[in-house]
C-alpha cells in the first residue's frame, strides 16, 4: 500500500448545514429525510454515511449515483443534502467555494484542510480510507513478492510518484507485506458485517 484516498462528507456551499454536527442533528429530527449521494449501492461511501447513522443515532436516505460528476451536481442543485466522495471529486468545486466539506472519515484531520474536523474527533468511529497499493495472487513464489516489494519502495520514494500523489490528492501511507494484509482482513470483516445489516 501506498496510500489512500480520504473520504469526506460535503454539502453546498449554499446549504444550512455549516457543521457534520447540524446534518446530524437535522437527520435525528427527520430521520430518512434527509439525503446523502453516494457512488452505488453497497460502496465504500455507502458503508460511511451508514456507519454515521449508527454511531450518531441518526437516520439518512441514500441515494446511489453511478459517479461524482452526477452526484455533485445533484448536490449543487439542492436534490440532495450531502455527499460522500473521496477528496479529488470534489476539489474542483472547492476551489470555486460551490462547496463545503463539513468532516473527513480518517485518523487525523488532513494536511490541506487543517479547519475540517474529523468524524473520529466528533465522538464517532467512522475511519474508512480507500486505500492505494499492489496485490499478488496466492501462492506467488516469496522471491517474486520480496522482488516487487523491494521495487515498489524504491519506486514510490522517487519525485515522479511523489508529485503524482500530490496531484491525485492521495495521502501517502506505506504498508508493506503482512501490515497490508491485515488492513485488507480487516476491511474484510467490517464490509462483510455491514453489508449483511445492509441487505447484500
Amino acid at each position: 500500500m501506498w496510500g489512500f484516498d480520504a473520504k469526506v462528507v460535503a454539502v453546498s456551499a449554499a446549504s444550512p448545514y455549516r457543521t457534520i454536527e447540524d446534518l446530524v442533528n437535522a437527520a435525528r429530527r427527520m430521520p430518512g429525510s434527509l439525503k446523502i449521494g453516494t457512488f452505488g449501492l453497497g460502496s465504500d461511501d455507502h458503508i460511511i454515511g451508514y456507519m454515521l447513522g449508527q454511531a450518531s443515532q441518526s437516520t439518512f436516505g441514500f441515494v446511489p449515483f453511478d459517479g461524482g460528476g452526477e452526484q455533485l451536481a445533484a448536490l449543487l442543485g439542492g436534490h440532495i443534502d450531502a455527499h460522500i466522495s473521496e477528496v479529488s471529486e470534489v476539489k474542483a468545486q472547492l476551489d470555486a467555494e460551490r462547496v463545503r466539506v463539513i468532516a473527513v472519515a480518517t485518523e487525523e484531520r488532513l494536511a490541506e484542510m487543517p479547519e475540517v474536523p474529523t468524524l473520529k474527533e466528533k465522538g464517532w468511529d467512522v475511519v474508512l480510507p480507500k486505500f492505494r497499493g499492489v496485490v499478488v495472487k496466492k501462492g506467488t513464489p516469496d522471491e517474486v513478492v520480496e522482488y516487487l516489494i523491494s521495487t515498489f519502495q524504491k519506486v514510490i520514494q522517487t519525485p515522479l510518484f511523489q508529485t503524482y500523489l500530490t496531484n491525485s490528492m492521495i495521502e501517502p501511507r506505506v504498508l508493506v507485506g503482512e501490515d497490508f494484509r491485515k488492513l485488507i482482513q480487516q476491511q474484510e470483516e467490517q464490509f462483510s458485517s455491514i453489508l449483511k445489516e445492509l441487505g447484500f
